[in-house]
């Protein structure tokens, strides 16, 4: 029988409450957009007391009782029990009546799709420290009990721009949302995980019929 544990401790993270969404631009300096996903979208943002760049993540609120409202109170959760210098790091959470909004640390390369498709291929050199460095995250997530059930190119963000061959390729695996944390030994291995979760272009298709 596999052995009980206790969950990774949540690490402490600021949440503040705002008036209204304009009260954000007395904490931030709000500077281009990133990106945009499927439930929010990405700036990049300066901390104004402290003069340090981050990510902000504008979150709509979904109605009381909506599906959605999981997905983000697991996200947030699962980043609150990780720490790791590959994963990307929650430093508060700021919520209006209408928007919630992630402050993450600033990944300012874009992700490994984008690297990809720029420089068509990775060399055996380039690869291995992104290999070994998802490997690293994948068994540190394992032994606290995470599954991250959503692992693709886009998810896999660049700390820095890639500018040259010379550059190093640092990564950080970021969107936790479908993630998972079981109470036993094992991610998967005390609780049999059978909801089907991903991205349609990454999962596998059916060919039996």
């Amino acid at each position: 029988m596999i052995p009980r544990r206790k969950k990774t401790p949540v690490r402490e993270v600021s949440y503040t409450r705002l008036h209204n969404d304009s009260e954000l631009t007395r904490l931030y300096m709000i500077e281009r957009r990133l990106g945009k996903g499927n439930y929010g979208v990405v700036y990049k943002a300066t901390h104004i007391e402290t003069q340090t760049l981050w990510a902000i993540k504008e979150i709509c609120k979904p109605e009381p009782g909506h599906p959605r409202w999981k997905l983000l109170d697991n996200e947030i959760e699962i980043l609150q029990r990780v720490d790791h210098p590959n994963i990307i790091h929650l430093r508060e959470v700021l919520n209006t009546a209408q928007k919630m909004y992630l402050a993450l640390e600033l990944c300012a390369g874009g992700d490994l799709k984008q690297l990809l498709k720029k420089k068509r291929f990775l060399t055996e050199d380039e690869a291995r420290p992104i290999i070994c460095a998802l490997a690293e995250v994948v068994v540190y997530l394992h032994r606290r009990d995470i599954a991250h059930r959503d692992l693709k190119l886009e998810n896999i963000l660049l700390k820095n721009p890639v500018e040259d061959n010379n550059t190093p390729i640092i990564i950080k695996v970021a969107d936790f949302g479908l993630a998972m944390q079981t109470d036993v030994g094992g991610a998967g291995m005390g609780t049999l995980m059978t909801q089907v979760c991903g991205t349609h272009a990454y999962m596998g298709k059916d060919h039996s019929a």
